[in-house]
């Protein structure tokens, strides 16, 4: 009786294992459909879907102050200042009234900027919350 050598190879073993593939179904035209749900969905899917839209709190729509996009922009300002020290520290040349200046200047374009962004998501908000058909005030 002599002990047998396990098989073994130098060269690379090709691969077993392949992801399972779906089936690409066409319909009467020849059209591929997507894959996944090519059906239509369940009523039962579309009653949950619209509960839990009415079950989730309404946030509370707040109208557009200035007094939140100075705050907003004094903060943006802040973390402006730091990064640009953080980056220019080492420059000569560069002295830390500089940047304060770049950041006032900064503020004063963010602050009429984030009122007028924070009124048009109101806008658009009131737009949805009345629903489609509804007309706006004439304005």
């Amino acid at each position: 009786m002599s002990a047998r050598k396990p098989l073994t190879s130098s060269l690379p073993m090709a691969q077993t294992k392949h992801k399972r593939q779906t089936k690409h179904r066409g319909n009467a035209a020849g059209v591929i459909e997507a894959r996944g749900r090519t059906g239509r969905r369940s009523a039962t899917a579309d009653h949950k879907k619209s509960s839990a839209r009415q079950a989730r709190p309404q946030r509370g729509t707040r109208p557009p102050s200035w007094k939140n996009a100075s705050v907003r922009s004094g903060i943006m300002g802040f973390v402006l200042l730091v990064f640009l020290y953080l980056v220019d520290r080492n420059k000569p040349g560069v002295h830390l009234l500089d940047l304060m200046l770049m950041c006032v200047v900064a503020v004063a374009f963010y602050i009429p900027a984030g009122y007028y962004w924070d009124r048009y998501l109101y806008q658009r908000n009131l737009k949805r919350q009345r629903g489609p058909g509804a007309r706006s005030r004439g304005k």
